[in-house]
Formats: C-alpha cells, sequence, structure tokens
C-alpha cells in the first residue's frame, strides 16, 4: 500500500473491488468477495481504521466500517448523491 497515491487507491477501491455496499445504524457492510482482506487492508492504510473482515458461511465475505469512516468512501460519499449516501445520512444525523 505504501507508495500509492491516494486517489488511485480510492479509484481501486470504486472500480470493482467490491459490488455492493450496505448501510446499517451504526455501520456500513462492503460486500468484497473475493478480495475482503485485500480490501480492508486498503482502508486501514487510508485511515479507517475501524474496518474489519467478517467471514459468513465459512468464507470471508465482507468488509465492515464503521459509518463515520465510510462517508469518505465513493460508494457511500456526498459526490454520488446516491441512495447509500440519503440512508447514511440519516443515520449519522441521529
Amino acid at each position: 500500500m505504501h507508495g500509492l497515491d491516494f486517489s488511485h487507491v480510492r479509484k481501486l477501491l470504486g472500480s470493482g473491488s467490491y459490488r455492493d455496499g450496505t448501510v446499517r445504524p451504526y455501520v456500513v457492510e462492503i460486500t468484497s468477495t473475493p478480495n475482503t482482506e485485500l480490501v480492508t487492508r486498503i482502508l486501514h492504510s487510508l485511515g479507517l481504521t475501524s474496518a474489519y473482515s467478517r467471514k459468513e458461511y465459512g468464507e470471508m465475505l465482507r468488509t465492515v466500517v464503521r459509518n463515520a469512516e465510510a462517508v469518505t468512501l465513493p460508494i457511500f460519499n456526498e459526490f454520488t448523491k446516491g441512495y447509500r449516501y440519503q440512508l447514511l445520512m440519516s443515520y449519522t444525523r441521529k
């Protein structure tokens, strides 16, 4: 991860390293299979220290991040103005 430009890492995260994201009241879940541990390490290198990999059905399937940190990710941020951002904002304003 060292030596990578921050914008390149963001693009990597936004280019298919995950397939979907779900917003929960306190965390977001990023379906990141088959690269779950890689996505988690990338998020840690970006300063999203709450990120962790979660195993489901015997396989690493999701990366979980606290909402407060997730807003910096392209899939959840204000520039996309998507439904995930709207839902995330509804939880963080409470």
